[in-house]
């Protein structure tokens, strides 16, 4: 009994044992279960409600970068990771998250080079996951007034002075380009943040002009549009911003113009030799006119007779006018080195002559009486009409009155300056009512003044704007 009853005790416990056992591993295997490190969220996160959000994402990296080029076609976006100073080519597809700083879902086609954003990506597949554009960076475009200092770092941006990213992407139409490289004439746009720039975009680069057989030119004067350039110089050449300019070019008697375009980190070269003249034989010309100050036109082109006018040998039309007086219209023929040349205008309307006194009759120390003549009938006109006809009085006043020319235009009433047109070709002064001459004198690039002579009439219903013809001037 008592040998029952002990195999009994030890078959309990046995079991009990058992049955601890059992108990802890199910306890350690749930433990195990619970304390399991989750697995990566699958999908892609919404943005947060920030501008410009920043969330965990299924890639293996999140930066901010610099998007350099978008191709449609082969599905790419190529980007910039100033922080790592590397380029990296990133596939993407319909289902690749792109928006704006404000969460707004974009295509990647409107996507353009230079825009820095926050991206997401897998390193292992270069897949682009997400692309944030960031709007906490400023951007200065189309700068014109800007300087690079490269041994310092710097770029001065108007008055004010940014320091230069080390690691600053540069984006041009050609790709990534050295900023040693820009031209002081070049458009640039520029982005940063703070005082520290972080992107310098080409907008417009340069070429170089070159001129040869410049030799008779040298000391001369080049124009580009019409704005002086600089003095002709022997192998000169200029850097210009991209584009198509009219060049003109002038020393003395030689003159000549071209259109050239300039290329991006191209050349253009101009030849002067076919603007080279065979040298004339000339002449001065010293014109003696009375009334002093009336307007001398030689070939059709105003000249200041002061002092002696240099001419050309041959023969050449000749016009004298002031207001008052009638105009003399002539040729003069030069052959010599020097020549005078006497013109004086009649007046337009003559005054009255003076009459001629009549002698009284001799008288003699004789008594004969003298015979006086004999007298003749006075015919006293029968008048038309007793009652005057009534003279419209002139009217009174003056108004101001806008001109518009050419640029930089002399213009004169009646003989009198009266201003320069500004930039724009306009010139504002107050014009009294009445008919009056308008002559408008302007220089050409090459020295040439050319005239121009109108005939107005100024009265309260007049425009208060004339514009001339600018076409065949």
């Amino acid at each position: 009994m008592k040998n029952s009853l002990k195999t009994t005790k030890v078959t309990f416990v046995v079991i009990m044992i058992i049955g601890l056992l059992v108990i802890g591993l199910a306890v350690y295997a749930g433990f195990e279960g619970t304390v399991k490190k989750p697995s990566k969220p699958t999908g892609t996160p919404a943005p947060s409600p920030s501008n410009a959000p920043s969330v965990p994402v299924n890639g293996d990296a999140t930066e901010d970068a610099v998007v350099m080029k978008v191709d449609i076609a082969l599905k790419k976006i190529t980007v910039y990771l100033p922080e790592k100073d590397k380029y990296l080519d990133l596939s993407y597809s319909g289902s690749t998250d792109i928006r704006t700083a404000f969460g707004n879902v974009i295509s990647a086609s409107v996507l353009t080079p230079a825009s820095i954003a926050e991206v997401s990506y897998s390193e292992s597949e270069n897949k682009l996951l997400h692309l944030y554009l960031k709007n906490d960076f400023w951007t200065a475009e189309g700068a014109t007034d800007w300087e690079l200092t490269l041994a310092q770092s710097m770029i001065r941006i108007g008055d004010k002075n940014y320091r230069i990213s080390k690691d600053v992407a540069t984006v041009g139409p050609d790709g990534p380009f050295d900023l040693s490289q820009l031209g002081v004439t070049d458009v640039i746009n520029i982005s940063g943040k703070n005082g520290r720039v972080y992107v310098v975009e080409l907008v417009l680069g340069h070429g170089t002009l070159y001129v040869m057989n410049e030799k008779n030119f040298v000391g001369g004067s080049l124009f580009v549009d019409n704005v002086f350039a600089g003095q002709i110089t022997e192998g000169m050449a200029m850097s210009m911003r991209e584009g198509t300019y009219e060049i003109s070019f002038s020393k003395g008697d030689l003159n000549g113009k071209e259109e050239v375009t300039i290329n991006r980190n191209g050349t253009a070269v101009i030849n002067l030799e076919p603007y080279e003249q065979i040298s004339t034989d000339y002449g001065y010309v010293d014109f003696r006119i009375k009334p002093a100050d009336a307007a001398l036109y030689i070939d059709n082109f105003y000249y200041d007779h002061t002092e002696p006018v240099r001419l050309a040998y041959g023969t050449h039309s000749v016009e004298v006018a002031k207001q008052g007086y009638v105009t003399w219209s002539g040729t003069i023929t030069v052959g010599t080195e020097t020549m005078k040349q006497p013109i004086e205008l009649a007046e337009q309307f003559a005054p009255t002559p003076t009459p001629t006194p009549v002698d009284e009759p001799e008288i003699t120390g004789t008594d004969e009486p003298v015979d006086s003549p004999t007298p003749t009938e006075t015919l006293i006109p029968t008048p038309v009409d007793p009652t005057p006809t009534p003279v419209k009085e002139p009217e009174e006043g003056e108004v101001s009155v806008t001109f518009i020319w050419f640029p930089s235009a002399v213009i004169s009433v009646d003989s009198n300056y009266i201003g320069t047109t500004d930039a724009s070709g306009k010139l504002t002064a107050k014009i009294k009512y009445g008919s009056h001459t308008v002559s408008l004198v302007r220089t050409t690039i090459d020295g040439q003044t050319l005239p121009k002579t109108y005939q107005i009439t100024i009265n309260a219903d007049t425009p208060t704007v004339l514009s001339f013809p600018t076409t065949g001037n």
